[in-house]
């Protein structure tokens, strides 16, 4: 993985987060919510970084 890459973008987030009209479960964890979003990011990083790891 290089090093510049990051592994979490905090701004991406923020971004989402300053669209979030309500609190509601659905804006936060729903199908298309912020925290989907954060696990779905998080598990590709992991399985690129191990791809790689594996693949070279």
């Amino acid at each position: 993985m290089e090093q510049d890459e990051k592994l979490f973008d905090v701004s991406k987030v923020q971004e989402r987060l300053k669209n979030v009209k309500s609190l509601s479960w659905s804006d936060l964890t729903g199908a298309n919510g912020v925290v989907h979003e954060i696990i779905k990011s998080t598990v590709e990083q992991i399985l690129k970084a191990e791809q790689e790891a594996h693949l070279g």
